[in-house]
């Protein structure tokens, strides 16, 4: 038996029709080959109909999410950040999700959310006015609201100086509340301690209770203690104290950008003085455009990428300076 169903339509028509003088084999072919055109112009209509339908329920979708990043404060959920770098296992707690559950690279965080990392991953989130937050492995935090986070374990890496647009950022503790005054800074709670290092500007520790509120710097640790006792430390602002945040960088668009503008992110992310060989260096490396960009690599990771198609290379001097000068055709 045949399998085409145009076989099967055009016995039923001709069963209906009664007995007829039996058609030539040429004229069978005609009408089989003229239905089952037919049966095909039919199916592709009814598949382009769903297809209308798929595209036409993800345009639903599309408008949801759009309306949900315009809300303004007072409207419900509101989208605060966007995790764009996840690395390994990070959940989130919303407000309507009765469940932990997964975080996806993209996906928007409303007011409210709890974020949780596992004891080996971490997360990068970035907000829209240019400011980068950064979660460490075994971190849990609530975001409060767009500038307002709580730290309730871990650690966490903000920096709202990279963009010069950026609002203050306060972290809130058990023990007192960190207010970003312009800086990158680094927060860590444990129970019995806590931190706060500070890569860049300065930062203002406001404590509860009689204990007067107090300011640190660039190169200096805050230790604070159950008994409220602080202790002030220089702290280098680059080197293996810094590893987990420079892991979680999220490299800049740098195709067709200046190779010295994604130098100067590189060492700003190390915490570094970028240094040139000769004025001409630079000068070269401000006319250099790149082609390509790094993808979820740490900064010297992708430096080393990004150099390797151009006729520059690197060398970190100590742990303070990275040297830029041209190659030489032997070092090759």
């Amino acid at each position: 038996m045949s399998s085409d169903p145009s076989d099967d339509i055009l016995a039923g028509i001709l069963r209906a029709s009664g007995r007829r003088a039996t058609p030539s084999a040429e004229d069978r072919d005609t009408v089989l080959r003229a239905a089952g055109a037919s049966w095909r112009r039919a199916v592709r209509a009814r598949r382009r109909r769903r297809w209308v339908g798929a595209i036409a329920a993800g345009a639903v979708v599309v408008t949801l999410v759009v309306s949900m990043l315009g809300r303004r404060p007072g409207d419900g959920a509101r989208v605060v950040t966007q995790a764009s770098l996840v690395r390994g296992e990070v959940w989130m707690l919303a407000p309507e999700y009765p469940a932990w559950r997964r975080v996806r690279a993209g996906e928007p965080v409303i007011a409210g959310a709890r974020l949780r990392t596992a004891a080996t991953t971490g997360a990068a989130l970035s907000l829209s006015d240019g400011a980068s937050i950064r979660l460490r492995s075994a971190t849990t935090l609530r975001f409060e609201s767009r500038n307002g986070l709580r730290l309730d374990s871990g650690a966490v890496y903000v920096d709202t100086g990279a963009g010069g647009n950026s609002r203050p950022i306060r972290v809130h503790t058990e023990w007192g509340t960190v207010n970003d005054l312009g800086t990158v800074f680094e927060v860590e709670w444990t129970p019995g301690e806590l931190r706060v290092r500070v890569r860049e500007g300065r930062i203002r520790l406001e404590r509860r209770g009689e204990h007067a509120n107090v300011e640190s710097r660039a190169g200096e640790e805050l230790a604070i203690d159950a008994g409220g006792f602080t202790q002030r430390h220089e702290y280098p602002t680059s080197g293996g104290g810094w590893a987990w945040a420079e892991a979680l960088a999220v490299a800049p668009q740098s195709d067709d950008q200046p190779l010295l503008q994604f130098l100067e992110w590189v060492a700003r992310e190390t915490g570094r003085q970028l240094r040139f060989d000769a004025a001409d260096t630079r000068a070269r490396a401000a006319a250099v455009r790149l082609h390509g960009s790094p993808r979820n690599l740490g900064p010297l990771d992708a430096l080393s990428l990004m150099l390797a198609t151009t006729d520059f290379e690197y060398r970190l001097e100590g742990e303070t300076e990275i040297l830029i000068r041209r190659r030489h055709p032997e070092s090759g």
